[in-house]
């Protein structure tokens, strides 16, 4: 256990002195708490509490103990060739189609995420769709605890019916867990930024639709966990639309509460990374990963940043961000305004209602 030096706190790891107002080491990261550490199996480094649901060097989860469950075994995955002509496919090694869902076909791989793959498809009526699959080996089994959150994910994600998120058109558990989505193929927003900050007319009229697609989301009882440039996907139109709700969680639920943060880290609100310190995850997470993708936008990077990440922790915890009209002189200070509500570290101090940031943004954009 950690040792108390009167208001301060001694980290048992590093031995580093501590602030009370601190959960965790300030210096090596390491809880405040007596725990029982782990070794991540994939990068072998030993972790510093149990209470790390990821590895903070290398992301990979921790696994799960092992229980006897039922299980699926799913077949052998070949490597195969295709040919497109009018979206006419013709497989030359059909082992792949073994994974794909009756009335689809795969075209080729579309990406990884932290726990799925994305294929680009067609289904029986030459619609070209997205297919998300777990992400699992050839020589692994699906657990029930994979069927059960790839289903949940798709339930809540399918009933977000909105011009501004991503849609789900099917989804199922046969021949292995599936979702069927809207294809978008104009890029990601993390692939915009990737040439710096946008034009702030552009980044505006963004925002305001991304705005909307949360607020509908929240008053139906969704959180998303996860708001990101990367989560964001451009039609070929260049309409905006959110997705991967792969983290979501319905919010009247009581299993909705989560205990451990599973988002990306430069996006995350302080009570993901400390729920301790800054009370419990709710639709203010999303308030706050939607003003550090704005900031974003409009400055070309991220609030906080550095390759520590226990200093990167520190400065998320202790310090304000850099107002962006000192970044980039072209900003309205109305904007600081804004972006200082959406970034508050106390969730209290933050827009209670995407529906009032929309407005706002909206009057800024008049103005301009």
């Amino acid at each position: 256990m950690n040792e108390n030096r009167g208001s301060n706190w001694v980290c048992k790891f590093c031995g580093k002195t501590v602030s009370t107002a601190y959960s965790f080491c300030v210096n090596c990261g390491a809880k405040r708490q007596e725990q029982t550490t782990w070794t991540c199996e994939k990068c072998g480094k030993p972790m510093l509490s149990a209470a790390f649901e990821y590895c903070i060097y290398c992301g990979a989860k921790k696994e799960p103990k092992r229980i006897s469950e039922p299980q699926i075994k799913i077949p052998e995955i070949q490597s195969f060739a295709y040919e497109i002509k009018s979206y006419s496919i013709k497989v030359q090694d059909s082992a792949f189609t073994a994974l794909c869902p009756d009335g689809y076909k795969i075209i080729g791989k579309i990406g990884s995420g932290g726990f799925s793959e994305v294929f680009k498809g067609i289904d029986e009526n030459n619609r070209v769709v997205a297919l998300k699959f777990p992400k699992i080996k050839s020589s692994e089994t699906i657990s029930e605890n994979v069927f059960k959150r790839f289903l949940d994910e798709a339930k809540v994600w399918s009933k977000l019916k909105h011009s501004n998120i991503v849609e789900v058109y099917s989804y199922g558990v046969k021949p292995v867990p599936w979702i069927a989505m809207e294809f978008m193929d104009g890029g990601s927003l993390d692939d915009k930024l990737k040439n710096g900050p946008l034009n702030l007319k552009d980044a505006l009229n963004i925002a305001i639709k991304i705005s909307d697609a949360i607020y509908f989301a929240h008053h139906h009882g969704v959180i998303h966990q996860d708001i990101k440039p990367k989560n964001i996907l451009f039609d070929r139109q260049g309409n905006p639309k959110i997705t991967d709700w792969g983290l979501s969680k319905v919010l009247l639920e009581e299993s909705s509460i989560t205990e451990f943060f599973e988002g990306t880290i430069l996006c995350a609100a302080p009570e993901q990374l400390d729920p301790e310190h800054f009370g419990g995850v709710d639709w203010r997470c999303d308030i706050y990963g939607f003003g550090v993708t704005l900031f974003w936008m409009v400055t070309g990077r991220p609030p906080f940043y550095s390759d520590s990440i226990y200093t990167y922790l520190k400065k998320v915890m202790t310090e304000e961000p850099q107002f962006p009209c000192e970044i980039n002189k072209y900003i309205p200070p109305e904007l600081n305004d804004i972006l200082r509500k959406l970034l508050a570290k106390n969730k209290e101090n933050r827009y209670e209602d995407m529906a009032l940031a929309k407005n706002d943004l909206q009057s800024l954009l008049k103005k301009i």
